[in-house]
């Protein structure tokens, strides 16, 4: 940004669900030259690695202390390295969304300062000169960009509760109509063993008739 002019630059606060409702990344990143997890920063740690690993040698725009590519390593092998990355993305440099991003958007909006009244006070604060001040001091805004705000909210579809709910709910539904189902079993042999031996019983107690020129009855087998 150029000194002595005054950039707007607008805040976004984003803020996503962690599995597993969603696919954000919670956990800080392991990287020895980042502290705080980002896409950009996942990717070009993971990038860095792989050059130091298979070229010996890093991007210029890479960090770390490491050696700089020269011309023909960056065109025998960490062109080609780049570019199996790229093809190979779902395998090798996989990085998720984090779960609290924050991004900043800048606006074609710039105002030259110091007026000549603040030039003075700050030539006089920091004693400087005016034409130091005017070459050498940035102001930057972040700010919301509005008062109002959209909500973009990722809600949970189904919560462990609902779903200790339902799992409760269908084996109740099922315990009891196999429970009920068992009894009513038992109930049918139960009727059906009382029917057979109360018949038996019954039968072998009634009198029987004899067959003779005389109506005799006959009693267990003897004629009376």
């Amino acid at each position: 940004m150029p000194r002595g002019k005054r950039v707007p630059v607008c805040l976004f606060q984003l803020q996503y669900l962690p599995p597993p409702w969603g696919d954000c990344k919670s956990t800080p990143i392991d990287s020895e030259y980042f502290s705080t997890y980002s896409i950009t920063a996942c990717r070009i740690d993971c990038e860095t690695r792989y050059l130091l690993e298979n070229c010996n040698c890093r991007m210029v725009h890479m960090p770390g202390t490491s050696t700089v590519c020269t011309p023909e390593q960056y065109k025998d092998c960490a062109d080609p390295a780049l570019d199996f990355l790229v093809e190979k993305d779902n395998d090798y440099c996989v990085c998720q969304t984090p779960c609290n991003m924050t991004r900043y958007g800048k606006e074609l909006s710039m105002v030259k300062i110091p007026s000549k009244a603040s030039a003075k006070y700050l030539a006089k604060k920091f004693n400087k000169t005016e034409q130091y001040i005017g070459e050498n001091i940035l102001v930057m805004d972040i700010f919301f960009e509005a008062l109002n705000y959209e909500k973009i909210e990722q809600k949970k579809a189904y919560e462990i509760a609902g779903l200790l709910g339902d799992i409760g709910g269908q084996m109740g539904l099922f315990i009891g109509a196999s429970v009920l189902t068992i009894l009513e079993i038992f109930d049918y042999l139960y009727e059906v063993f009382k029917d057979k031996v109360l018949g038996y019983f019954i039968r072998k107690k009634r009198p029987q008739r004899c067959q003779s020129d005389n109506l005799v009855i006959c009693v267990s087998g003897k004629s009376v």
